[in-house]
């Protein structure tokens, strides 16, 4: 292949070609904040679910969802 004057010397570092360890630690962080999401949600909707089923149970199936709908009631 010919070389021209106007083509620009490409220098190779040592170590140039070594990939960087960076990805694989931002992709652990995300898998990590998504598992203790995860577990956020889990843990606060157990006893949510256990509630319903309850309410279920003695026959106010109303009584829960109109508490649940009174407590999340937006305020403007």
């Amino acid at each position: 292949m010919p070389s021209y004057e106007d083509d620009p010397d490409v220098i190779i570092l040592p170590g140039a070609g070594v990939p960087s360890r960076r990805p694989v630690v931002n992709r652990f962080l995300i898998l990590l904040g998504l598992l203790f999401c995860g577990f956020l949600l889990v843990h606060n909707a157990v006893p949510l679910y256990t509630d319903w089923l309850w309410f279920r149970e003695v026959g106010y199936g109303g009584v829960f969802s109109t508490t649940i709908a009174a407590k999340h009631q937006p305020c403007f």
